[in-house]
C-alpha cells in the first residue's frame, strides 16, 4: 500500500495533503491488524470511515460523469 500511494502521489494523482492522510491511515490500519494497539482510538475510526466515504463518492462521481460522455457519444 506505501509503494501505491507514493506512486500516486509521485505522479500527481494525489495532492500532499491526501498521500498524507492516507498515511496515517495506513499506519493505523496497520497497527491494529499487526495488533500493536488493541483498538484504534474514535478519532482515528472516524477519520478511517469519513476517508473511505470521500473515496467512494469520488469515484461514483467519475463513474457518473464516464457514462455521460459515453451518452453523448
Amino acid at each position: 500500500m506505501h509503494e501505491i500511494i507514493d506512486e500516486l502521489h509521485n505522479r500527481k494523482v494525489i495532492s500532499d495533503l491526501t498521500a498524507g492522510i492516507w498515511r496515517r491511515l495506513q499506519g493505523i490500519r496497520n497497527d491494529v491488524f499487526h495488533a500493536k494497539v488493541t483498538a484504534p482510538t474514535e478519532r482515528d475510526i472516524r477519520d478511517l470511515v469519513q476517508e473511505v466515504i470521500e473515496i467512494d463518492t469520488s469515484n461514483r462521481d467519475i463513474e457518473r460523469t464516464r457514462r455521460n460522455k459515453i451518452k453523448k457519444t
